[in-house]
């Protein structure tokens, strides 16, 4: 079995969380967890929640660039303006059409928007637009891990706007 960060990290903080929500006395092989008091149970959960948090993280923002990802969604383009700005029409990866999400069915939109930007020096996606290019049997590439999707269902993008 091919145990990831994200999947290992979530494991452990879902344990660490049952275990001191539980206040139960835990034995594996030749491990055993005692029964803990209050405040080690409360620095347990807050250790188990930050586990958690990093393994779904690293999980859904696959370059691992999560405090970029945070902070374009809360940074608006409005906020610096005479920026560069760059129009990307109909962007595309080893000649297959640019899909909009990072991994099929997830980061769709802004993130998979911006890691493209990101990927052409730019630091942010101001805008872009979509097309639902499998009805007219067009194959997308994934830009988080360059999966390939060929139903009627695959959505592309048609532009991606990006500025520095």
């Amino acid at each position: 079995m091919n145990l990831t960060i994200d999947t290992i990290s979530f494991i452990v903080g879902v344990a660490l969380f049952l275990y001191a929500v539980l206040d139960v006395e835990v034995s594996v092989s030749s491990i055993k967890l005692h029964r803990m008091g209050h405040s080690q149970r409360v620095r347990t959960s807050v250790i188990a929640l930050i586990f958690t948090i990093v393994g779904i993280v690293f999980h859904y923002v696959p370059d691992g660039n999560a405090v970029l990802s945070v902070s374009t969604m809360i940074h608006s383009f409005d906020d610096v303006p005479n920026r560069e700005a760059t129009d990307f029409k109909n962007p595309t990866i080893s000649n297959e059409r640019l899909d909009i999400c990072l991994i099929q069915g997830f980061g769709c939109g802004l993130d998979s928007a911006n890691k493209w930007c990101r990927l052409h020096d730019f630091l942010i996606s101001t805008s872009f637009q979509v097309d639902q290019v499998g009805l007219n049997k067009i194959r997308t590439i994934s830009i988080g891990d360059n999966s390939i999707c060929n139903n009627d269902t695959c959505t592309a993008f048609t532009s991606i706007t990006c500025a520095r």
